[in-house]
C-alpha cells in the first residue's frame, strides 16, 4: 500500500502541525511543488538577432497547502485553528515544510506569506470542520532530503607488483569516491580532512574543478570546508581545538570560480583527494544533502 500524502509544518520553536489522512488537520492538496519559475539573463550584441543566454536562475517557490481543520466540538476545532496560526505566525525563522508522497520524503523551508484563508464551517456527523488554505513563500526553491549523507573517501594504493616487500609503495595512491547527484541542481559539499597531509588537494574529476591548499596538515590537525554559497567557509582546527578561518590557505592557482569546483554537478561526480605524500594517510569525510528542483 502506497503511503498517503502529508505535510508537516514545524516552527523554529519545535511546535508543529501535521496535515495527513486523519486527525485534527486533514490534508487535501498542495500546489507549487514542481520546478519553480526561472529568470533567464541574456545579452545582445549590436546588430545581433536574438541574444546570448548568459545565465538562468530559479526564483523563490510559492507553495499553496489546502486542507481541513477538524474537531469533535466547535471549541476543539477553534483551538486547532489557533494552534495552526500560532505555528505559522512565528516569524523568527523559516518553517520546516516536510512533504511526503509515494516516492519519498522531502523538506523545504519557507514562511507563511499571506493570512490563512478560512472556508465555510460545516458540521457533519458530529465533526466540526473548517477548510483552510495556507500560502508559503520559500526563498530557497530546492526540496532537500530529510537526512544528510556522509561518506569517507577510500584510499586506493596503485603501483607496481613485485615479488618482494618494500618500505614504500611504487606508484601513486589517492582517495577517490564517485557520487551520483540525482538532481537538476548543483549541490554544495562539506569536507572534513583530518591530517596528516603534505599538500592537500581536492579535485572533482567530472567537472575539472579543484582546490589546493598552501600549507600542510600535521597529524591531528583538521580542515573543514563548506561550499554552500549561503555560508561558504574554510576553517582550520589545531591540536588544542582552536578554530580559525583558513581562507588564506587556499592556493591562488585554484580554480578562479572559487568554491564552484567542489559542488556536485547533476549526474556522476568523481572526487579525488591527494595528500602530496603517499606515506601520509589522512582521513577525508564528505557530507552532502541530496536536493531536487521539483517533486
Amino acid at each position: 500500500m502506497l503511503p498517503k500524502r502529508s505535510v508537516r509544518l514545524t516552527a523554529k520553536s519545535g511546535e508543529s502541525v501535521l496535515f495527513g489522512a486523519e486527525g485534527g488537520f486533514v490534508f487535501v492538496g498542495i500546489s507549487g511543488q514542481a520546478i519553480p519559475a526561472a529568470t533567464v539573463f541574456c545579452s545582445q550584441a549590436a546588430g545581433q538577432h536574438g541574444g546570448y543566454r548568459d545565465e538562468a536562475l530559479l526564483e523563490p517557490r510559492t507553495l499553496t497547502l489546502s486542507g481541513f481543520v477538524e474537531g469533535d466540538s466547535r471549541r476543539a476545532m477553534d483551538e486547532r485553528l489557533r494552534q495552526l496560526n500560532r505555528v505559522l505566525g512565528q516569524l523568527s525563522g523559516d518553517l520546516t515544510i516536510a512533504y511526503q508522497n509515494a516516492a519519498g520524503a522531502y523538506v523545504a523551508y519557507g514562511t507563511a506569506s499571506a493570512p490563512v484563508e478560512y472556508g465555510g464551517r460545516v458540521c457533519r456527523r458530529g465533526v466540526h470542520r473548517t477548510p483552510v488554505t495556507v500560502q508559503l513563500q520559500c526563498c530557497r526553491p530546492l526540496w532537500y532530503a530529510p537526512e544528510w549523507t556522509a561518506e569517507q573517501l577510500r584510499y586506493n594504493a596503485r603501483g607496481l607488483k613485485l615479488p618482494l616487500k618494500l618500505p614504500t609503495t611504487l606508484g601513486v595512491g589517492g582517495y577517490r569516491r564517485t557520487i551520483y547527484n540525482d538532481s537538476a541542481a548543483g549541490l554544495p559539499l562539506q569536507i572534513d580532512i583530518l591530517g596528516p597531509a603534505a599538500t592537500p588537494k581536492i579535485t572533482n574529476v567530472s567537472t575539472r574543478k579543484q582546490l589546493a591548499l598552501t600549507r600542510p596538515l600535521l597529524s591531528g590537525e583538521r580542515l573543514t570546508i563548506d561550499t554552500d554559497p549561503e555560508h561558504t567557509s574554510v576553517e582550520y582546527t589545531d591540536l588544542y581545538g582552536r578554530t580559525v578561518s583558513a581562507l588564506g590557505y587556499v592556493d591562488a592557482e585554484s580554480d578562479p570560480d572559487s568554491f564552484e569546483f567542489l559542488r556536485l554537478a547533476p549526474g556522476e561526480n568523481t572526487l579525488v583527494f591527494e595528500s602530496g605524500d603517499d606515506l601520509q594517510n589522512a582521513t577525508v569525510v564528505l557530507r552532502w544533502r541530496q536536493a531536487w528542483t521539483g517533486v
